[in-house]
């Protein structure tokens, strides 16, 4: 088995985006978070400075929501990158 938390060090205060499990193709819908905290062993994350960007198909605009401090489940998690 991989430790997939080692790697997760390099981006301790630093800008990341991730794509959760409720990624929505057909709404265009999809989460960027920002500045990783903490995580642990389960790769749950402790996120500060959270937005939420939604892409409404029907008017073409980005709807942007500040969500501010998530802890985010591990298993929630598809990829994240920075």
């Amino acid at each position: 088995m991989v430790n997939s938390t080692i790697s997760l060090k390099k981006y301790i205060n630093k800008r990341i985006n991730i794509v959760t499990k409720n990624y929505d193709r057909i709404n265009g819908r999809y989460k960027k978070f920002y500045r990783l905290l903490a995580y642990d062993k389960f790769m749950n994350l402790v996120l500060s400075d959270v937005e939420e960007y939604i892409n409404d198909k029907k008017d073409s605009q980005e709807i942007r929501r500040v969500l501010g401090l998530m802890v985010l489940r591990g298993s929630e998690i598809i990829y994240l990158f920075s």
